[in-house]
């Protein structure tokens, strides 16, 4: 909904949902998951969360 108003730009609305599929992925099958494979998602993605972040900061008027 966000990014049908035109609130988030379709690039990071993509990306937040993937991020919600591999959250799914952690609920469900956690005993299968790599510790290393995990971090290096947390560490490549985090600038991706900073970005939305910043971007709802912005529209709420909060600097």
């Amino acid at each position: 909904m966000v990014q049908a108003n035109g609130y988030l730009p379709e690039e990071l609305t993509k990306k937040l949902m993937k991020m919600a599929q591999f959250r799914n992925i952690i609920v469900h099958d956690y005993a299968r998951l790599d510790a290393e494979i995990i971090w290096g998602i947390l560490k490549r993605d985090l600038g991706d969360l900073k970005h939305f972040m910043l971007t709802i900061k912005k529209l709420l008027g909060i600097s």
